[in-house]
């Protein structure tokens, strides 16, 4: 009975400690970066820090973008239409960052697509 107790008892423990690293969840960061003059765009998620996600977002856009768009836990849409309608929206869902991005790119224009979407921790 002794060694079955012990047992059970460091079981418990075991399952103790593991319990808190499983149920924190990390943020993750998205970010969209943009540059007016050219269109040109860059675009990051699924980054543990802003900062990196901003900076992901910048060298793939070049040079003249900023960040027009940060996001953490969510999902973001980059939509674009006909004579340089453009427009970007960040949600829960997919879904609905898309039909935010697409409704501000149609509030400047006709013809709008979805260029790029993310969405952290998927």
């Amino acid at each position: 009975m002794g060694w079955l107790a012990t047992m059970l008892k460091l079981s418990c423990v075991c399952a103790v400690m593991l319990l808190p690293a499983a149920a924190v969840a990390r943020d993750q960061w998205g970010a969209l970066a943009f540059n007016n003059a050219n269109r040109a765009y860059g675009f990051s998620y699924n980054y543990y820090s802003e900062y990196d996600a901003g900076q992901r977002a910048l060298a793939e856009c070049g040079r003249g973008c900023r960040l027009v768009l940060r996001f953490g836990n969510g999902c973001a849409a980059y939509a674009t239409g006909y004579q340089g309608a453009y427009g970007w929206g960040h949600a829960y869902s997919r879904y609905d960052a898309e039909q935010i991005a697409l409704n501000e790119c149609g509030a400047h224009g006709g013809g709008c697509q979805i260029r790029v979407w993310g969405c952290n921790g998927g």
